[in-house]
């Protein structure tokens, strides 16, 4: 099965929430183990340089330290 979800914040980890739905669905209980297969949804160039003109100054440095942290993040969860 496929769904897409939003990471959010959870303490210093990431995590994200199966819906009930999905949840009751597949039969999944409390410390069940799930296999997650991660894809990136947005894209890299849009995340670095925007998607339209804006007179706000980008910091392109801090943009690809972020970026570098979430594929970090992406591997720790694998």
């Amino acid at each position: 099965m496929e769904i897409e979800c939003t990471i959010r914040s959870w303490g210093n980890s990431l995590g994200v929430i199966i819906p009930k739905e999905v949840a009751d669905k597949e039969k999944l209980l409390i410390n069940d183990k799930v296999k997650i297969t991660i894809e990136r949804k947005d894209k890299l160039f849009h995340r670095v340089f925007g998607i339209g003109k804006t007179n706000k100054k980008i910091d392109f440095q801090k943009e690809i330290n972020e970026i570098k942290k979430g594929w970090e993040n992406e591997r720790l969860l694998l």
